[in-house]
């Protein structure tokens, strides 16, 4: 360690603070669906609605990154074209992770990966203009790694579709020809395809 300069060690420390950062936003838990809280809040009544204990009980990344990770997309959302974020936004949805991953988390982590990127350029500058366009070409390929994992995963998941597709399809007519209605047919066939 006495032999690391001081820019390298402060380019560690900045892009292990942005990976343990964005591995909390990605990971923290999920909040319930906002039926589910309407019905635990109706089954509690008035006397046990105490506003206080119900945010003492969510997690510390949603009490603390939730927000965070809220005005940083809210801010980023302001700078990005609204071509661009409706585009994120499809590609999210064809990926099936709109509940795990929404526009906005997937927003602050394209931007906390560039940041990195950034701040460890900053501290280890390129001393040629090779070395600068090498930041840069890094810092493109950052800012678009999360586009490629959703179009990967949307197309692992057309892929899957398009297989279970005709089976689904057999099951709902096989249904509608032995008298089920079309929605109790469709609500069947879901129930057996997974």
């Amino acid at each position: 360690m006495a032999g690391l300069p001081i820019q390298v060690v402060f380019a560690a420390a900045a892009v292990s603070a942005a990976l343990v950062i964005l591995w909390w936003t990605v990971s923290s838990p999920r909040t319930p669906s906002q039926a589910a809280r309407t019905v635990e809040n109706l089954r509690r009544g008035p006397e046990g609605s105490d506003l206080r204990q119900i945010l003492l009980g969510h997690s510390a990344g949603q009490r603390a990154v939730g927000p965070a990770v809220r005005f940083m997309a809210g801010q980023i959302r302001r700078l990005t074209p609204v071509g661009w974020i409706e585009a994120l936004a499809r590609r999210v949805v064809r990926a099936g992770v709109s509940a795990r991953w929404p526009t906005e988390r997937v927003l602050v982590a394209k931007t906390l990966l560039v940041l990195a990127v950034v701040a460890v350029g900053i501290l280890r500058p390129p001393s040629s203009l090779l070395g600068m366009i090498g930041w840069m070409t890094l810092g493109a390929i950052v800012f678009f790694i999360p586009d490629l994992v959703l179009i990967n995963k949307a197309s692992e998941r057309r892929k899957a579709i398009q297989q279970t597709l005709p089976d689904t399809l057999d099951q709902i007519t096989i249904s509608v020809e032995a008298g089920l209605g079309f929605e109790a047919a469709m609500a069947r066939a879901a129930r057996t395809g997974e």
